[in-house]
């Protein structure tokens, strides 16, 4: 991307989905999983929870722990399947 430049997040994984946001370059977003498609993709959410989007993984940079002041934790929620285990973001940075 140029400087200035804003990341699409689309609705789905392909660039015929609607964009629900841009964001800048340095936006720190919370990968949720990334799937092959003819591009890699990746869907992605904001800090909070504000919107959740796909994003071409190419355009995406793993960073380290969360430290920027944009990323906040989600609180817990219980876990409904009862055996199911549940993913949570430790305050290093891993799921």
């Amino acid at each position: 991307m140029s400087r200035g430049d804003r990341l699409n997040t689309r609705k789905g994984p392909s660039t015929s989905k609607r964009v629900v946001a841009k964001v800048p370059d340095g936006y720190v977003l919370r990968n949720l999983g990334c799937v092959q498609r003819s591009q890699r993709c990746c869907e992605v959410e904001a800090p909070g929870g504000d919107f959740t989007g796909w994003a071409a993984a190419r355009f995406l940079t793993e960073s380290g722990p969360p430290h920027v002041s944009n990323v906040s934790t989600p609180p817990r929620r219980p876990n409904p399947a009862g055996g199911v285990p549940e993913l949570v973001a430790r305050d290093s940075g891993e799921i």
